[in-house]
């Protein structure tokens, strides 16, 4: 721990030392509050689970926002995850239908349903809150999997488009949080809603899969 600490200072990565969940949660709240922030999104985390993270902010008036599928289900069912890595598993297709408020229980519908659900809470949300899938001490590095940097990495693979500005655009204000902030105040700003409603035609069509944002914007 104290070799990554060292190595990952020098990469700008600040470190927070806590000897407790308790401490955990203290300091994470008080970067909430320099960052004025009251609505969190948060991936899979085993440690804020364990450490209570949610309850703890939720009492302190913070709204959180799991974005993990099965972390989302058992949030809003004010359950606790059943498994480490398959957090709502004990559920039935039937009783996720029923507390996402649905009558159809198709997983893709599901899914679907709540894709579209927690993509508003994401353009609304003040911070994100990740665990990390591993660290490498040596390095001061740590992996992540994030989903706009997969969709950057697909896109290039499926198309391989270098010179696809609407894309660099876009891709410039999703990775910038200030900018995409402002961006935000203003949802007709054309490259970001551009990106967005191409990336949406992408996943919903095969066929439009390879092809270019530009193609796809032209033919909408």
């Amino acid at each position: 721990m104290e070799e990554f600490e060292k190595n990952a200072l020098q990469n700008g990565i600040k470190i927070h030392w806590a000897k407790d969940a308790n401490e955990h949660n203290k300091i994470v709240e008080k970067i909430l509050k320099e960052k004025k922030a009251k609505k969190i999104v948060k991936s899979k985390s085993m440690l804020t689970e364990e450490c209570e993270l949610n309850p703890y902010l939720e009492k302190r008036g913070y709204e959180i926002i799991d974005t993990d599928l099965g972390e989302r289900i058992v949030q809003i069912a004010k359950q606790k995850p059943s498994h480490i890595v398959l957090p709502a598993i004990h559920l039935k297709k039937e009783e996720v239908a029923k507390i996402f408020k649905e009558d159809d229980f198709n997983p893709e519908y599901l899914t679907s349903i709540a894709r579209k659900r927690l993509r508003e809470h994401f353009e609304s949300a003040d911070v994100a809150i990740t665990g990390v899938n591993f660290a490498v001490s040596s390095e001061g590095a740590i992996n992540l999997q994030q989903q706009l940097l997969g969709y950057r990495s697909l896109y290039k693979e499926q198309i391989k488009e270098k010179k696809d500005i609407y894309y660099k655009v876009a891709f410039f204000i999703l990775k910038s949080p200030l900018v995409y902030r402002l961006v935000m105040k203003f949802t007709k700003f054309i490259p970001y809603y551009f990106y967005k409603k191409a990336w949406s035609a992408k996943r919903e069509s095969p066929k439009l899969a390879k092809k270019s944002f530009k193609d796809i914007y032209e033919s909408l």
